[in-house]
C-alpha cells in the first residue's frame, strides 16, 4: 500500500479513508464499497423473541464480538427475550469473551462455528437485526464491512457503531440502529430500543434495507466511476 500502489495509474478504494490517502498522492482514485447482485429478502418470520446474528471473523482488533455477548448476555439475564446467532468464531472462543469454559447454560446463545456460506445467509436472512460493533481506529475507518452489505441484501437491518462510510448509509431508525459506541452500555442502550420496536416497524426497516442496497452496493452502480477511473489513468500514462 505504501511502496507499489503509489506507482499506479489510478487506485480503487473501499473508503473515503483510503481515498483521501492516495488523493493526497496525486493519484486518480474511485470509491467503491463491497458489491453484490445477490439482493433477496431472506426468509424472515416475525417472533416475541429479539433474534439477533453476528457473522463473520472478529480478527485481531477488528469486530468487537466480545461487547456484542456482553450487552446481550446483560439484557437476557435481565428477563430481555433473544437470541443471539453467532456464526464463525468456534463456540469455545465465544465462551472464552465472556470469561467462560463453554456456552452451555446460555438459551441466549447459539455458538455454530464455522457453516456453510448457504448457511450463514440463512441466519442472516432471518434475524431481526445483524450487531457490528468497532473501534473507532484506523483500520476500522480504512476497511468497509462487507458483513454490512451482505445484512442489507438480504433486507435485514443493522445496529451498529458508525465507522468507516457506515455514516453514509445506515440511518437510525430507518434502515437499522445506529449505537452512540461500541461499549457495552451504549450497545446495551441500542438494543433495548430494538426490543421496542414492532412487527410494522421491522417490516419497514427490512423493505428500506433492500432499497439501500439496490442504490448502494449493486455492482453495476459504479461502472461510470469505474470508467472515469480508467480513463484517467490512461490520459495520465499518455501525458508521462
Amino acid at each position: 500500500m505504501r511502496r507499489l500502489l503509489p506507482k499506479t495509474d489510478g487506485v480503487i478504494a473501499i473508503s473515503r479513508y483510503l481515498a483521501d490517502y492516495y488523493r493526497d498522492r496525486g493519484l486518480p482514485v474511485a470509491i467503491v464499497p463491497p458489491t453484490t447482485s445477490a439482493i433477496v429478502a431472506g426468509d424472515w418470520q416475525p417472533d416475541a423473541t429479539l433474534r439477533l446474528c453476528y457473522a463473520g471473523s472478529p480478527g485481531s482488533h477488528k469486530d468487537d464480538l466480545g461487547t456484542v455477548l456482553q450487552a446481550v448476555a446483560r439484557l437476557a439475564e435481565a428477563g430481555a427475550s433473544l437470541r443471539l446467532d453467532v456464526a464463525g468464531p468456534e463456540p469455545g472462543h465465544v465462551a472464552a469473551l465472556l470469561g467462560l469454559d463453554s456456552c452451555s447454560g446460555m438459551p441466549w446463545l447459539h455458538a455454530h462455528g464455522m457453516l456453510p456460506q448457504a448457511a450463514v445467509g440463512q441466519l442472516v436472512g432471518g434475524a431481526d437485526f445483524t450487531v457490528l460493533v468497532r473501534e473507532d481506529r484506523r483500520q476500522s475507518n480504512a476497511g468497509f464491512p462487507t458483513k454490512f452489505v451482505e445484512s442489507f441484501a438480504s433486507g435485514t437491518p443493522v445496529i451498529a457503531n458508525l465507522t468507516s462510510d457506515l455514516g453514509q448509509h445506515l440511518r437510525d431508525g430507518d434502515n437499522g440502529l445506529v449505537c452512540e459506541s461500541n461499549d457495552v452500555d451504549s450497545l446495551a442502550a441500542t438494543l433495548r430500543c430494538a426490543l421496542a420496536l414492532d412487527v410494522d416497524a421491522k417490516l419497514r426497516m427490512r423493505a428500506a434495507c433492500l432499497a439501500h442496497a439496490e442504490v448502494a452496493f449493486h455492482p453495476r452502480i459504479y461502472s461510470a466511476v469505474l470508467r472515469d477511473l480508467a480513463c484517467a489513468g490512461i490520459d495520465a500514462a499518455s501525458a508521462s
